[in-house]
């Protein structure tokens, strides 16, 4: 966005109204709002680290098929509002928060995932994995997981 548009009350609003109200106060909501007013230079910066972060991600899936971890920090918590404060097993967290834990990281390595239940835990909440792939290997990842039901 122009520099003109990054400051003016509109987006201040829509920055709050978005954000703050809608997600809650917490570190995706920061980071977000990081990039709502970033500079042109702060926009290279990121870009570049992406960049790395990408090649770092390539040169893994030249060694490995598949990329397996679990897709929460813990089993199925119960569905609540963006931005509420719940009690987890690791304690008070921002709902948004805990349940992006794992996945929201791993968006922008581009690798397309797939989110698998394993099965429940004592509670009978179930528990899952996300199982990613190379980078633009949607259609293998599907044959892939499917061929490890098998």
């Amino acid at each position: 966005m122009p520099w003109i548009l990054r400051r003016t009350p509109l987006l201040a609003f829509h920055a709050w109204w978005t954000l703050d109200y809608s997600l809650g106060r917490g570190p995706f909501t920061t980071h977000f709002k990081n990039g709502m007013y970033a500079s042109d230079a702060d926009y290279a910066d990121a870009c570049a680290r992406r960049s790395a972060i990408l090649e770092t991600v390539d040169h893994f899936f030249s060694e490995h098929s598949l990329w397996i971890l679990p897709v929460a920090p813990s089993a199925a918590i119960p569905l609540a509002c963006s931005g509420k404060m719940i009690q987890t097993p690791a304690g008070e967290f921002n709902y948004s928060t805990y349940v992006g834990f794992y996945v929201v990281p791993t968006t922008m390595l581009g690798t397309p995932a797939l989110a698998c239940p394993m099965g429940v835990d004592h509670n009978q909440m179930p528990v899952g994995v996300q199982i990613h792939g190379p980078r633009f290997s949607d259609q293998w990842l599907i044959q892939a997981v499917m061929g490890l039901g098998s």
